[in-house]
């Protein structure tokens, strides 16, 4: 999966777990919060490895789903369809 930038990617994983769950409640606006790993998705879908971008989609979905009080199952879902779409909207 992370045949191009692997090292950097799970780099950047780990930055954003820290300042997604940290840093960025800091700064909310009325509760609205920036979603950065779905900032790293569109990144990774339109630059790194667009074919790739559902597989990382729901990578990042699992990671989400381990780390955030939520569900279990429901990042994982709503990044594999925005992954999708993403990935349809490149191709």
């Amino acid at each position: 999966m992370f045949k191009y930038f692997g090292s950097q990617l799970i780099f950047l994983i780990a930055l954003g777990l820290l300042l997604e769950f940290k840093i960025v409640p800091l700064f909310a606006i009325q509760g609205a919060q920036p979603d950065l790993f779905f900032i790293l998705l569109a990144f990774y879908s339109f630059f790194i490895y667009p074919s790739r971008t559902l597989h990382f989609a729901v990578l990042l979905g699992i990671i989400r789903d381990f780390f955030a009080g939520t569900f279990f199952g429901l990042e994982t879902l709503a990044y594999g369809i925005s992954g999708l779409m993403l990935w349809v909207f490149v191709m």
